[in-house]
């Protein structure tokens, strides 16, 4: 005797309607573990990660905010622009803003393109931090840019040991044209400021040659390597083979002029690998040119 094929198709829709149910709660699941690991991830990291709209109003940030600035996130959501950044950085940011708009309407859109600021924020206490802050755009379906985004790290103590050091050659250099003296004192007191840039980052000095005549502490723990093995050594011995052909281009452009970043994979003396984010900026000191290799 054949069942009722109408009790049959409803077993199906039956069927059918189960195994959406148990999909929908997969897909649920799923997105509230994505969500426990980035709510993870925002709550520990020491960056602010931010967006803006284009009348720059923060319309998200991370609780490290509070960490580095001293505000709620709270507290910042409430914050106009002016609150939030010194009066020459807010300048920077408006013409940066107006420069980058300016540029995407003559251009055209691209959504990989950032720039890079370090810009002068009020901390809670009335002080202010210095903060990286690299900004990209957030773009609807039509490629309209809507939102900035981006990511600020506090660098208020490598740029003080910074303008520290070029305050100490500026010294040194007006000294040997007028007098020529207390070159040993400045050069002591340039050795006291390296230590101190080097105390808070990763950072290798070299010279021309891209031999190396200084490092922090830090690489060398990192690198499982001891001074004596790493002083005039090339830099290129400790870079992965694939990746010292862009980290050579990106060195001799350093040494020219401005500044250049280049992610750099390091093996250690186990032939461990391990990534960086490299900046690398001229110096000179007591006349001599050097290029600051800070590892992130």
């Amino acid at each position: 005797m054949t069942g009722n094929p109408n009790d049959e198709d409803l077993r199906e829709r039956i069927r059918a309607l189960e195994e959406e149910s148990a999909q929908r709660r997969r897909v649920e699941e799923a997105l509230r573990e994505s969500e426990r690991r980035y709510r993870f991830l925002a709550e520990r990291i020491n960056d602010i990660l931010w967006i803006m709209d284009l009348d720059l109003r923060t319309v998200y940030v991370t609780p490290s905010v509070q960490t580095v600035l001293g505000f709620t996130p709270e507290e910042r959501l409430r914050q106009n622009v002016e609150e939030q950044l010194a009066p020459d950085s807010l300048s920077t940011a408006l013409e940066t803003l107006s420069r980058e708009i300016a540029f995407e309407k003559q251009h055209g859109a691209d959504p990989d393109r950032s720039v890079t600021l370090t810009l002068e924020f009020y901390h809670r206490d009335g002080s202010t931090r210095w903060l990286e802050t690299i900004i990209s755009g957030i773009r609807d379906d039509r490629g309209v840019l809507t939102r900035l985004y981006g990511v600020s790290r506090d660098v208020t103590r490598r740029r003080a040991a910074e303008e520290a050091l070029k305050t100490a050659n500026k010294q040194l250099e007006e000294a040997n044209r007028s007098l020529g003296l207390a070159y040993a004192w400045m050069r002591d007191r340039k050795d006291q400021l390296k230590q101190q840039l080097f105390r808070e980052e990763m950072g290798i000095l070299l010279n021309n040659d891209g031999l190396i005549e200084g490092l922090s502490e830090k690489v060398m723990e990192h690198l499982g390597r001891s001074r004596d093995r790493l002083i005039g050594h090339p830099v290129r011995e400790l870079i992965k083979e694939e990746y010292r052909v862009d980290f050579s281009r990106e060195f001799r452009q350093a040494w020219m002029g401005p500044s250049q970043e280049v992610f750099v994979e390091f093996l250690d003396t186990k032939d461990r690998s391990k990534i960086f984010d490299v900046k690398l900026t001229r110096l000179t000191l007591s006349g001599s040119r050097l290029v600051l290799m800070t590892l992130r």
